[in-house]
């Protein structure tokens, strides 16, 4: 009787414990991914067509194991990275116009000067940080001199494991369009015919958006620090020159005239798609190739990082109706709930509200960038004294004393500051909470400004100000 029970219970514990799995993921732990929910979600059916192409591309890179590094342990990294002041990583995730900002940032330090015979491919002159496919090439030297200053690196790890110590350029893009690039980038690398459909599969069940999209929030929350840069994708498109003049002053070099107009050409979709094989990745998939045995029939054109139909926005549109729901699902569940904002489109403007109003407290030295105050008469000193010592938006943090925005207190407790007492005293801190008096606030600069400003937050020392 008890081996019939023990079988029994064997057939019936893991199904069952799937089952809770999803459940739990659905109605309670909604910020975290249950691979068993999104085959529910995607559909059973669905997911099983995708097994065998699955079986074949893993079958496909199983060779490459062996040959490729990818330095994804921050101590690692920091270990062989022998880091430079100036050092400016392009840390954008795949296929959400990484190439494209590569191209601005080292057109921008060459000057402007298009030199088609300069490199063979973009990977020539910019290596890949933690290495990965781009290992495989001996150019990928990441504490090698460069052809000019600063110097550029391209990389995919996320906000958290990269080092804080240099330059970081990032850009978000709608990820239903980055589904669509990636599937046309992987299987023309692959030479495979693995249908969309089974390609998102592979991409939403391990967890894919979930961690695309709290890596977002996480830069988002850390978008005001003097070392980020944070852009969207669709902003760069619609105002080309502005993207390009801000990374320009975010890199320090020197402004000449018409430098800004000829690279926003340079690394327009039309000039890199006549430039197409500079931004194809042919040589890593030529060693790709060479490790899995493969040669390629006749001349195959690689779809590349620059596709003649891609660059644009809208293309995910066309995936099927469940991963369009299960995307918008998790924005609600990880963005919305930890920043407020219901939807990509909001959370742009609220960026651009940003963005205008402080161009406009830059355009005027008089003026306290966080909290407004004027004064026609002050003096540089007086106002280094009212941010170390007065600004009402501003606080110093009580373990390493170092003065930042209250609105990020919470983020630098638990990413920066390396006292042992910071990260577990904001454990329990949500991101659209006030760090001083733990009131709700929200996740808008106007929501943190009325908090301090105009209502006046209780644990707030300095007060309301001016």
């Amino acid at each position: 009787m008890w081996d019939t029970i023990l079988r029994r219970v064997i057939w019936v514990a893991p199904p069952s414990l799937a089952v809770a799995s999803g459940v739990r993921a659905r109605y309670w732990a909604t910020d975290e991914h249950s691979g068993v929910l999104a085959i529910w979600w995607l559909g059973i059916w669905q997911t099983m067509r995708s097994v065998p192409w699955r079986l074949h591309l893993s079958w496909q890179l199983r060779p490459l194991q062996r040959h490729v590094e990818t330095l994804s342990d921050p101590q690692e990294l920091q270990k062989r990275w022998q880091r430079r002041v100036e050092d400016l990583v392009v840390a954008v995730p795949p296929k959400s116009g990484t190439t494209m900002l590569l191209q601005v940032c080292h057109q921008l330090r060459v000057g402007g000067v298009w030199d088609a015979s300069a490199f063979e491919d973009q990977m020539d002159v910019i290596p890949m940080l933690e290495g990965g496919p781009a290992s495989l090439l001996p150019t990928n030297d990441i504490n090698a001199e460069q052809v000019a200053v600063p110097r550029i690196y391209k990389s995919h790890l996320s906000f958290r494991r990269l080092p804080k110590s240099c330059k970081r350029i990032y850009c978000f893009r709608e990820l239903k369009d980055v589904l669509v690039s990636d599937w046309h980038f992987t299987a023309s690398i692959l030479e495979s015919d693995v249908p969309l459909d089974a390609f998102l599969v592979m991409r939403l069940v391990p967890g894919g958006i979930d961690r695309a999209l709290k890596d977002m929030c996480d830069w988002w929350e850390h978008r005001h620090d003097p070392g980020v840069l944070f852009f969207f994708f669709d902003d760069v498109l619609e105002d080309k020159a502005a993207s390009v003049e801000r990374v320009r002053e975010f890199m320090g070099l020197e402004s000449k005239p018409g430098l800004v107009h000829q690279v926003v050409e340079q690394s327009s979709h039309r000039f890199m798609c006549e430039h197409h094989s500079k931004f194809d990745d042919h040589k890593i998939v030529q060693e790709l190739d060479r490790i899995r045995g493969v040669k390629r029939e006749g001349k195959c054109e690689l779809v590349g990082k620059v596709r003649k139909s891609g660059g644009r926005s809208g293309s995910g549109e066309a995936l099927p109706d469940t991963a369009i729901q299960w995307i918008e699902w998790r924005w609600r569940c990880i963005v919305q709930e930890r920043l407020g904002f219901r939807d990509l489109q909001e959370m742009r403007s609220a960026w651009a509200a940003e963005q205008a109003r402080s161009k406009l407290i830059s355009a005027d030295l008089s003026t306290c960038q966080f909290c407004g105050m004027h004064n026609a008469e002050v003096t540089q000193e007086a106002m280094d004294v009212h941010y170390w010592r007065e600004c009402p938006m501003l606080t110093q943090c009580q373990y390493c004393k170092q003065v930042i925005e209250i609105a990020t207190l919470g983020p630098h407790l638990r990413d920066e500051c390396e006292a042992p007492q910071a990260a577990p005293s904001a454990q329990d801190l949500r991101p659209t909470q006030c760090p001083l008096c733990r009131a709700e606030v929200g996740s808008t600069e106007e929501d943190w400004r009325r908090h301090i400003l105009q209502e006046g937050c209780a644990g707030n020392p300095r007060g309301k100000g001016p």
